[in-house]
């Protein structure tokens, strides 16, 4: 968005707005990391604060003249790398790659929250809580989680003490939280709903720890933007918002739009404007992607002033100096682009590309913008690196992810990345009716300008993608020439060279980052092993890997084949128990997990 002036910042934020602009008017407030270093007190280690939101895109993909006040003051106080992209989709999978630094096979969440098919994480799973508690900071998270069913009867007694102080999170790293039950957000008005009493609690928190010796970590995560899924059903078609004047997506005019994309795109938009409410008459109609376009904007503007507010919160505690401030999104939002609403099975840049801005002037620069790559799995050990441990990856190997702290220093730097990966699954959907029968499993990789994915279905069982096969579908974008995605480049023969090259790519960075890891128990379940991909001898009757060669006792597995659905087994030698029960109680298994060797 256009930066603002002082002025226009200060007229435009109203109080919040004004304590933000004065809390900056002192020392250092020129800019430039190298003055800044020369103030940062010995041994201090810095305070992270950390500010999500739900669905929203990168900034590039927002109107400039949005109402935006306190992100433009992030932007113009901080460093933006601006090429920063969700490693999963949807909500529950790239909030679990944020928040443990590894991808969907190696902490187990392949799905959102639906209808209680998608296992509860599994508290021994590391998380950033507990890695920041490891080095000595205090952690809170406030907002939305959507990992773990608080609601469920405890399983232990320390789970048990855990719901009763009032901590659901105790478990997952954090000293203190107040969470939502994640198969209640999401609904129509949440985010309009429980926004302001997150931001109040976090504020309240922050009074009483904000100039505490011991540093902390804490989390504010919003709903808002997310209400935006459920429109035009959940919204009334009376209310009149504020015309933001924007042009629908170039992408929105292109035609065919869908016709040489994956199949699995046309029937997740049918999904999706089952789920918004959206009449079959008016999906191709320009008027009602404005209207939505625009409660979009509005609903992005909503939350600015109570982002605005926590941060006044750390200003009028007197600790701004030393807090590391990060403003992301856990994914974006379709909202017209290729005449598709919501987010899912695509890799388009509207859904992919987020917003990431860290704003620390003791070391980083102000109004700068990076271009190197990142993406979720990345924030762990980046924060990590900024408070002070110097090779996060080598004291914690589990983590998938690099530190950015570098080219946030140096935005002209390189940056530790040649691409980032992207996959999802939304696997328990297949348990809901909201299915999508085809080629739903997106696999991608952008390396900067290339844009590469296949698609595969759960009925293909093409193990790690060895060959280029008819059952699969392919995508490829140079974004470069075709920012906006609109020209399918995997099917042109005049292409086939670089696909041959990129799909090779892929299957070698699948290979390095979604296989096992092995990683220590830091809750009271141990960890959990998956199983070696079978050889091709040891198959069932249809052609299929039988998951229990190899199985070692006290091993979970998932059989997604020879099921009408899938469900999860424990096996403790001889014959496998089932433990999930049918899959519609499987919500309630949260030890039980998915592994990469036995998905697509």
């Amino acid at each position: 968005m256009t930066p603002l002036d002082r002025r226009g910042f200060l007229a435009g934020a109203g109080a919040a707005g004004i304590a933000l602009g004065a809390g900056l008017a002192g020392p250092g407030s020129r800019g430039g990391a190298a003055d800044a270093d020369a103030a940062v007190v010995p041994g201090r280690r810095p305070n992270i604060l950390i500010l999500m939101t739900d669905q929203e895109r990168h900034q590039d993909r927002l109107p400039d003249h949005l109402p935006t006040p306190f992100r433009c003051w992030m932007d113009q106080n901080g460093t933006r790398i601006d090429r920063f992209h969700a490693s999963s989709m949807a909500c529950s999978p790239s909030r679990a790659c944020f928040w443990t630094g590894m991808y969907a096979p190696q902490q187990g969440i392949y799905g959102t929250f639906v209808l209680g098919t998608q296992f509860t994480m599994d508290p021994s799973i590391p998380t950033i809580g507990d890695l920041f508690k490891e080095v000595g900071y205090r952690t809170a998270f406030f907002g939305k989680w959507h990992l773990s069913f608080p609601g469920e009867p405890p399983t232990n007694l320390e789970a048990a003490l855990d719901l009763a102080q009032g901590n659901p999170l105790k478990g997952y790293g954090f000293d203190d939280s107040v969470i939502s039950p994640p198969a209640d957000v999401g609904g129509y008005n949440d985010g309009y709903l429980n926004d302001p009493v997150w931001t109040g609690q976090a504020k309240t928190w922050l009074r009483a720890h904000a100039k505490d010796e011991q540093p902390w970590l804490c989390v504010v995560s919003l709903l808002n933007p997310h209400d935006i899924q459920f429109y035009p059903r959940g919204f009334r078609v009376d209310y009149k918002r504020p015309d933001y004047d924007a042009p629908l997506n170039p992408s929105f005019a292109a035609e065919p739009t869908l016709a040489d994309k994956p199949s699995s795109q046309s029937k997740f938009r049918d999904v999706a404007a089952v789920v918004a409410g959206t009449p079959k008459a008016v999906i191709d109609d320009p008027e009602y992607w404005r209207g939505h376009q625009n409660t979009y904007y509005d609903l992005i503007v909503g939350t600015d002033e109570m982002l605005a507010a926590v941060v006044k919160e750390v200003i009028d505690q007197g600790a701004l100096e030393d807090t590391v401030i990060v403003r992301t999104s856990d994914h974006g939002e379709l909202g017209g682009a290729h005449r598709l609403q919501n987010k899912g099975t695509t890799m388009y840049d509207e859904q992919n590309r987020i917003p990431f801005t860290v704003v620390y002037p003791k070391r980083f620069p102000r109004g700068r913008r990076s271009q190197a790559l990142g993406e979720a799995v990345d924030l762990t050990p980046t924060l990590l690196e900024i408070a002070g441990q110097p090779d996060p990856v080598g004291r914690w190997p589990w983590l998938r992810g690099v530190s950015l702290a570098g080219c946030l220093a140096d935005p002209d730097a390189r940056g530790p990345r040649d691409s980032v990966l992207f996959r999802t699954d939304e696997y328990p959907i297949y348990n809901t009716g909201n299915a999508i029968p085809t080629n739903s499993h997106v696999r991608a990789v952008y390396d900067g300008r290339y844009k590469y994915a296949r698609y595969v279905a759960v009925a293909d069982q093409h193990f790690a993608g060895r060959e280029l096969v008819a059952s699969q579908e392919y995508e490829m974008y140079d974004t470069w020439n075709d920012p906006y995605e609109i020209r399918n480049l995997a099917n042109d023969p005049g292409y086939s060279a670089l696909r041959k090259d990129l799909h090779a790519y892929l299957l070698e960075r699948e290979a390095a980052n979604f296989g096992p890891v092995v990683v220590p128990a830091y809750g009271p379940r141990a960890p959990i092993t998956a199983l070696p991909e079978p050889p091709s001898a040891n198959l069932t009757s249809n052609g299929l890997p039988n998951p229990w060669v190899g199985a070692q006792p006290g091993s979970y597995v998932v059989v997604p084949f020879e099921q009408p659905t899938p469900a999860a087994f424990l096996y403790e030698g001889g014959l496998p128990s089932l433990i999930g029960g049918p899959p519609g109680t499987a919500g309630r298994v949260d030890m039980a997990r998915y592994f990469c060797e036995l998905m697509p």
